[in-house]
């Protein structure tokens, strides 16, 4: 299904085709490619964002190239991709598969490697114009305006344009007859008939590797193959409530563990702490780690193997009408690295053999089987959690904990280990309660969507009357593997349903400025900003003081909330007053003490009537108005200096960039402007440098 999103509308096409610019070469004959139809799975991919390319990395591993999907039907922003080396100077049918996934990440165009054509412009392209609306709809003829990259040819064969020009045209021919927009349920079905290597073998470095540059093989816990896909997931808490409960109830202060509690934990701990501990009886070591958790844990931690004849070190299974499923999962080495293995990374792949199983399709099938998980090597210990939406997901819930006494002086040690251990004990029954009560959930329909695949809110509490409005997730609104942003519909008690809305999750939102922009008409309506359904903040510790560092008030926690505003149904042409029309919006904004921060072409959308609205509020706040920018218009830094007073300026806390903005893929720098960068303050001119940069 074609979806608008709340960032950006950008559906897949029937004739897609992808540009970039080389200085000309020498006249072929070119055959005008045919539109795509339907696709394979994706495989690998290699593309960073949206932005002008350089030539090569630093150290020449990779090389950047632009491109650009020409499609004469909608309007798509040309992208660049880090190329390795190798493939870059070896036959470019070799780059075909890796274009499959810049296609399906990018566009959400799914289509085989042997659909994939590429080309080259007879004259030079630019970024600029390969991104402007309606450039592609002026290309007549396709083939009076690019040429044909043949497969034997090596892209390090053409020759090399600035960085400020589109370097390959990809285009998409019909394969089979079969072209299709990839959708949750084909990856769900393709990751449940991909197993991949034993979670023994898997979790040696060299199988992790190749697991993970593998799309229905990899686990989304933030480990990457070299140039390969990212792994990073949304939070899991946003699928099920029990990882935060977990949270909670280690720092809650009320949960308190008895003195039989302390003296079991201790015992543990003594038998961890022994180098190299030898067999324990006929069970082996094994045997007696999981003899002292089932003391701890209160249930029985045992083994059981699956029916490909894989099993994990220990499992807590819950015995239901449909099948026997594990709630927890263990891996335990008497010492971290025993077999070159590493435990935190075979727990996860222990946790899809388990969840592949054919005996449990019934309930895989119904939810986002969240799975508690133990890793453990010698004395240290860590607590996971892992969820199957249409990939699997592993997050880590506590650090690797030392589970021995360095000291004499450590018996606090053992309490705050203990803490875990009751938490873990009071999830694991929370999580019997979640399975025996999703034997009603209507099953898995192919390309229906389905609750499994979402976040577990569907309701909110109205802020105009205090009522509880309900909601049910019909997609995701961006092609990321790492998107928070869903379309829903209002739907009343009879389930009929009623308006749109995206709901977003974050841990970090401008409220005050959305509201602010909602009110004169620059923002969808804001319904709902706060916590998630059933979320304790009292128990979570606090973050920096207001001395701290500058800008680590923005890091004071990873709570998420949940965001639910008015879908717009965004138009795709400029309207011709658009740059007039931001220009009020930030006039508006820093003369009222507020800054946005992240003003990209992606986060302004035009409604029917075309007026501009912004999203994506993550970064926004105050700033610090006594403060003077350069590079104002004319004007505005006057109207700043005399609302000073009337706005009550505050000494704290002020918008900030995100920690995250270091990670940042290697192009994106160039859409900032000077005085950006992590943990910096934001400013009304770094606004008004990036309104210079649009391409709008």
């Amino acid at each position: 299904m074609s979806r608008k999103s709340q960032r950006q509308a950008m559906p897949a096409s029937q004739s897609c085709q992808s540009a970039a610019t080389i200085p000309p070469r020498r006249s072929q004959r070119v055959t005008k490619p045919q539109a795509a139809d339907e696709a394979a799975p994706a495989q690998p991919q290699v593309a960073d964002e949206v932005g002008p390319a350089s030539q090569s990395t630093a150290q020449d591993s990779t090389v950047r190239l632009n491109w650009t999907l020409f499609d004469d039907k909608s309007h798509r922003l040309p992208f660049f991709s880090n190329i390795p080396r190798d493939l870059y100077e070896d036959a470019s049918q070799e780059c075909q598969q890796l274009f499959v996934g810049e296609l399906l990440r990018r566009h959400r165009v799914a289509t085989k490697a042997e659909g994939i054509m590429f080309w080259t412009p007879k004259k030079p392209l630019s970024f600029r114009e390969a991104g402007a609306k309606g450039w592609a709809a002026s290309v007549n003829e396709f083939e009076e305006h690019f040429l044909p990259v043949q497969p034997l040819e090596a892209f390090s064969e053409l020759p090399t344009a600035d960085r400020n020009h589109i370097h390959l045209v990809i285009t998409v021919r019909e394969v089979d007859d079969v072209v299709l927009e990839l959708n949750e349920f084909k990856r769900y079905h393709n990751t449940v008939l991909t197993p991949g290597a034993t979670p023994s073998e898997g979790a040696k470095s060299s199988g992790y590797r190749k697991i993970q540059a593998d799309n229905a093989q990899a686990i989304y816990d933030g480990r990457r193959a070299p140039h390969g896909l990212s792994t990073v997931a949304p939070p899991i808490q946003i699928f099920h409530p029990i990882f935060d409960d977990f949270i909670n109830l280690v720092n809650d202060p009320g949960v308190q563990p008895t003195s039989d509690d302390l003296k079991q934990v201790q015992e543990l701990m003594h038998y961890v702490a022994e180098v190299g501990r030898v067999d324990e009886g006929n069970g082996g070591y094994n045997a007696g780690l999981r003899k002292r958790l089932r003391n701890i844990l209160q249930a029985d931690v045992h083994e059981e193997p699956n029916s490909d004849g894989t099993m994990a070190d220990g499992v807590v299974i819950l015995q239901l009408r449909d099948a026997h499923i594990a709630s927890l999962i263990l891996e335990w080495k008497r010492e971290l690295g025993e077999g070159d293995c590493d435990p935190s990374l075979q727990v996860g792949l222990s946790m899809k053999r388990s969840w592949i199983d054919p005996s449990r399709g019934a309930i895989r099938e119904k939810c986002c089987c969240p799975t508690l998980l133990v890793a453990g090597g010698g004395p240290w210990l860590s607590v996971m959690g892992g969820v199957f939406t249409d990939k699997f997901i592993v997050q880590r819930l506590t650090d690797m904990r030392w589970n021995a006494l360095s000291s004499t002086e450590e018996d606090s040690r053992i309490y705050h280990n203990a803490r875990v251990f009751i938490a873990l004990r009071q999830c694991l029954v929370k999580l019997q309660d979640f399975y025996e009560g999703i034997q009603d959930v209507p099953p898995l329909v192919q390309n229906q969507p389905h609750p499994r695949y979402f976040p577990y809110p569907t309701s909110f509490t109205a802020r105009d009357n205090n009522s509880l409005t309900r909601f049910r997730y019909l997609a995701s609104l961006e092609t990321d593997d790492a998107c928070v942003t869903y379309l829903a519909e209002i739907i009343d008690d009879a389930g009929v349903a009623g308006d749109r809305v995206v709901v977003k999750f974050v841990a970090r939102y401008g409220e005050e400025v959305h509201e602010f922009l909602a009110h004169h008409g620059y923002a969808p309506a804001l319904r709902y900003c706060g916590p998630l359904p059933g979320t304790k903040f009292s128990g979570i510790p606090p973050g920096p003081a207001r001395s701290a560092t500058p800008g680590l008030l923005s890091l004071r926690s990873d709570l998420m909330h949940m965001v639910v505003m008015d879908y717009i149904d965004a138009q795709r042409n400029s309207p011709p007053d658009v740059r007039e029309q931001i220009e009020k919006i930030l006039t508006l904004l820093h003369s009222e003490g507020y800054v946005f921060g992240d003003l990209q072409r992606q986060n302004i959308l035009f409604d029917a009537d075309g007026k501009v609205k912004l999203v994506d509020f993550n970064w926004c706040g105050r700033y610090n108005m006594r403060l003077r920018d350069e590079g104002l218009p004319g004007g505005l830094q006057n109207e700043i200096d005399k609302n000073v007073n009337r706005i009550q300026v505050r000494d704290g806390p002020y918008a900030y960039y995100p920690l995250s903005m270091s990670m940042a893929p290697p192009n994106m720098p160039s859409m900032w402007v000077d005085g950006m960068g992590p943990l910096m303050q934001i400013r009304p001119q770094h606004d008004w440098g990036m309104f210079g940069k649009l391409l709008l």
